[in-house]
């Protein structure tokens, strides 16, 4: 990230800008510019991932999506359907 930087203005709930200052400060960042900027960068790393893999092998199965999403949350989850 470059040491000059761009001002920009966003607007969120409350809510939301709560949630993220407390995030910005249990996580060490140095300012909530800094926490954003790290979000959004890793956002993006995995946006551009993601295009290249579709790309490469088409769009990712509902299923298996569902599936891994249970899987990485620690729910119970049965063999993959299409496995056999």
């Amino acid at each position: 990230m470059s040491g000059t930087k761009e001002r920009i203005t966003v607007s969120l709930d409350p809510g939301v800008a709560a949630g993220l200052k407390a995030a910005a400060e249990q996580a060490g960042a140095a300012s909530v510019s800094e926490y954003v900027e790290g979000a959004l960068e890793a956002r993006m790393v995995r946006e551009r991932w993601l295009a290249r893999w579709r790309a490469a092998a088409g769009e990712v199965d509902p299923e298996a999506l569902a599936y891994a999403r249970r899987a990485l949350l620690g729910e119970r989850v049965d063999q993959h359907p299409q496995v056999s």
